[in-house]
């Protein structure tokens, strides 16, 4: 029994809810038409739902103020547009969609006079049942007044049923729209995940290929540095188009695309040094930057270019043709190569002698590929002197360098220490020091 008085309590609140009204008294302050301002009413209303708007604007037309009211939604839809108001203005619409209405008021003031004018608005707004008159119902319909009162109950309850559908539509609506957002949501995230998953691969593919291509470039790097004039100068490859290998080109000829015009002797003697010091093998960075040392400060213009032509040559035929003794062919006889090579007899004979073999004496048919430049030639015990180097002072000089530095283990050698570390570039000592 409680529970049903709590439930008709309830209903009974909701009904007095529904049929309260809405009412509202302001001051409207007169404007000149230049500076008008608008004050505005809202309320939001169900479609086809009956409105009547009840306004008293305090005042007399001719007063020197002109009130205009305004009724609009924000769909766009315009209910009525009444000037210049006075007295009391009775609006009754029927509204077009769900939206909220505003009734909107300014007052123009066309008095000349500076007085400060203003108008009281006593504003009253009747939505759905409320805005029946129902006393005329009751004396149309010859109704009795419970007769009339259950019309009117009936009648909120249907504008509640009403509004409560439109509440259920809006929330479906609503759900629908999250359920949208969320689906879309979820498959930006697949893809976003799905894209950065692949970034992940191809960086991992193109940085596994860029290091393998870094270590060839640093590898052929080493080969180059041996040829070129200074470290700092790239040499050109050629790269082939099938394979992507490089091929190294003739080292003399790039030479002389970068020969160097104008350079002063202090700058050519420091370059010399440099390049002496850093030739990509540790017997080649001993043996040319203690000779740089000791010879390259007394060096006129012209023994510094022959230096530098010199420097041209690979750094393991310097090597060999420093270190290597002409007259001793033992050890190309005990393996045998005394024998098949038929112009041994002819690269063993000394300088003063016999003319020495040519440099293809020594050398088969390169193999085919990337590497022919590299790997195709025979590495001898003993490789000739050529033509331009044979009687020159600077190899005369390199040889009496190598001489003077050895230990003298076989007994030909001055007693210099050897060559265990390269000389400091300022001051005396090695770097071993």
């Amino acid at each position: 029994m409680a529970q049903r008085t709590s439930l008709l309590r309830f209903f009974c609140s909701l009904l007095l809810l529904a049929t309260f009204g809405n009412a509202l008294k302001f001051e409207l302050e007169a404007r000149k038409a230049g500076d008008v301002r608008e004050r505005c009413v809202r309320n939001f209303v169900g479609r086809d739902t009956l409105i009547v708007v009840t306004a008293i604007v305090s005042g007399n037309k001719g007063d020197g103020q002109q009130v205009n009211i305004q009724i609009r939604d924000l769909v766009g839809n315009e209910y009525g547009r009444p000037k210049d108001v006075a007295g009391e203005k009775r609006i009754v619409f029927t509204s077009l969609a769900d939206a909220a209405f505003d009734i909107c008021f300014e007052n123009i003031q066309t008095a000349k006079n500076g007085q400060r004018l203003s108008r009281d608005i006593e504003l009253d707004v009747d939505i759905g049942a409320d805005a029946k008159d129902w006393a005329a119902i009751q004396a149309s319909e010859k109704l009795k007044p419970m007769e009339t009162e259950l019309r009117r109950i009936e009648e909120l309850i249907g504008e509640i049923v009403k509004e409560m559908d439109y509440l259920r539509n809006r929330e479906q609506k609503l759900r629908d729209t999250n359920e949208s957002t969320n689906a879309r949501v979820r498959t930006f995230g697949i893809g976003t995940t799905a894209l950065l998953i692949g970034l992940w691969a191809w960086q991992i593919f193109y940085l596994r290929a860029y290091f393998r291509m870094a270590a060839s470039v640093r590898t052929l790097q080493r080969f180059a540095r041996r040829s070129l004039p200074s470290p700092l100068t790239t040499r050109r490859l050629a790269f082939s188009t099938t394979a992507c290998a490089r091929t190294i080109e003739n080292p003399r000829e790039q030479y002389r695309a970068f020969q160097r015009q104008g350079e002063a002797d202090e700058t050519l003697r420091r370059r010399l040094i440099y390049q002496s010091r850093y030739r990509g093998t540790l017997e080649s960075d001993l043996l040319m930057s203690t000779f740089a040392a000791d010879h390259l400060p007394t060096m006129n213009r012209a023994q510094l270019e022959e230096y530098d032509q010199f420097l041209l040559e690979e750094d393991w035929d310097i090597y060999y043709w420093a270190t290597q003794d002409p007259k001793d062919l033992a050890s190309l006889a005990s393996r045998g190569e005394a024998a098949t090579s038929p112009s041994s007899s002819s690269a063993a004979s000394t300088p003063a002698g016999q003319p020495a073999a040519t440099e293809d004496s020594y050398k088969r048919e390169p193999v085919p590929g990337e590497w022919a430049r590299i790997a195709g030639n025979f590495e001898a015990g003993y490789r000739p002197v050529p033509e331009r180097w044979r009687d020159t002072e600077l190899l005369r000089k390199l040889r009496q360098h190598v001489l003077d530095k050895s230990a003298g283990a076989d007994g030909n050698g001055g007693g210099g220490g050897g060559m265990s570390a390269r000389p400091l570039l300022f001051g005396k000592g090695t770097e071993k020091d």
